[in-house]
């Protein structure tokens, strides 16, 4: 999807948790999930990415992804990844705030139980985006692509 994506132009944005060496670097992340990933776990290998280090669940709290979404001139947010029930769900809420619309794939995201999975997915096309196919994500229901 990432080569799909770059050949129409979508610009990638990859969002991940900010490294910590103190468990309170993470506020309320770090007693429930500890420290996180290294410094070298967070760091972004593609070139073209451009990062959005995190600090919470949604990927734009306290971070510039919507400056980023802005700055290229979208509305509309792909989102893929793990844990649809936390970190997916928190930025498509958040999205919606901003009127940012989100699209989440099924196969392009997943979580800690099947159950946490489809219930996140749900509450997400009831709420806050369109969740569709991960083939769809780079079309809208008409065909056509997303602009």
């Amino acid at each position: 999807m990432v080569s799909s994506a770059r050949a129409i132009g979508v610009p990638i944005l990859a969002s991940g948790p900010r490294a910590a060496s103190l468990i309170e670097q993470r506020g309320l992340l770090g007693p429930m999930w500890g420290l996180g990933p290294s410094a070298e776990d967070v760091s972004i290998a593609e070139p073209d990415f451009v990062p959005i280090v995190k600090r919470s669940y949604s990927a734009f709290y306290a971070t510039d992804l919507e400056v980023e979404l802005r700055r290229h001139g979208r509305d509309q947010l792909i989102i893929v990844g793990v844990f649809a029930s936390a970190g997916i769900l928190a930025t498509t809420f958040d999205a919606f705030a901003r009127d940012i619309q989100s699209f989440v794939g099924i196969e392009s995201t997943a979580d800690y139980t099947a159950h946490q999975h489809r219930t996140a997915l749900n509450l997400i096309a009831s709420l806050t985006g369109r969740v569709t196919s991960s083939g769809n994500l780079l079309h809208d229901r008409r065909g056509g692509p997303l602009d």
